[in-house]
């Protein structure tokens, strides 16, 4: 399986002007283990297995030894369109039939998760969940959510289980959400507040209020 990301689109169409034909997108890949290799210790033939938007990198580097290979002063290799340094050419991505990826940079799969739905996990998942995790986004805090796409709609799922004091959901697309509303999300309920990039706080008489007090976490 394999989601897509609208980065994928963007290389497909060259519209950044640096994909390198052939291309094969994706970077939310997951899927099960087939054969690994003799000195592989993670996983074994049949296992649930998962790759995101790298499959290498130095790994010598302060950046790597870190673990923030996504830094690494040698350049990470990405899943596509990144040079392979070990088979020449470019690497392709998870719309290929099969894909071959180091085990540091492959990831195990919980057995309860549904392997169809799972994938965006790898880009859009990790992608709010990384800032949530680093802020204590949980019990307690008040949260702000810029945008109802792909990312804003996993934080929302994710916030809405996490125990916070509070969440303000703001949209650029007005259709997509009644303003100056509450929303209910489950058992949670999401106030929904006015999104021009200009005034948008102002218009929200709480979110202001924290914003002015310096008291929105």
């Amino acid at each position: 399986y394999c989601g897509v990301c609208h980065s994928d689109l963007h290389f497909a169409r060259n519209e950044w002007g640096f994909s390198a034909y052939p291309l094969v997108p994706g970077h939310e890949i997951l899927g099960r283990v087939t054969r690994v290799g003799k000195d592989v210790t993670k996983f074994k033939a049949g296992d649930l297995a998962a790759v995101g938007c790298m499959v290498d990198s130095c790994r010598t580097c302060s950046s790597c030894k870190q673990g923030l290979e996504q830094f690494c002063q040698a350049g990470s290799i990405f899943t596509y369109n990144g040079p392979d340094k070990h088979s020449g050419g470019m690497t392709f991505g998870g719309y290929s039939e099969k894909v071959v990826c180091d085990e540091a940079f492959t990831l195990k799969v919980p057995k309860n998760l549904d392997p169809a739905r799972s994938a965006p996990l790898l880009c859009a998942g990790i992608t709010c969940y990384s800032p949530l995790r680093h802020w204590n986004a949980g019990p307690g805090r008040r949260v702000a959510v810029v945008g109802l796409g792909g990312v804003g709609s996993w934080a929302v799922e994710a916030l809405a289980r996490s125990g916070v004091a509070g969440l303000t959901l703001f949209d650029l697309d007005h259709t997509l959400l009644p303003l100056d509303s509450d929303y209910e999300w489950g058992e949670f309920t999401i106030r929904i507040g006015w999104t021009d990039p200009v005034d948008f706080a102002r218009r929200n008489a709480e979110f202001y209020a924290h914003y002015q007090a310096g008291t929105l976490d």
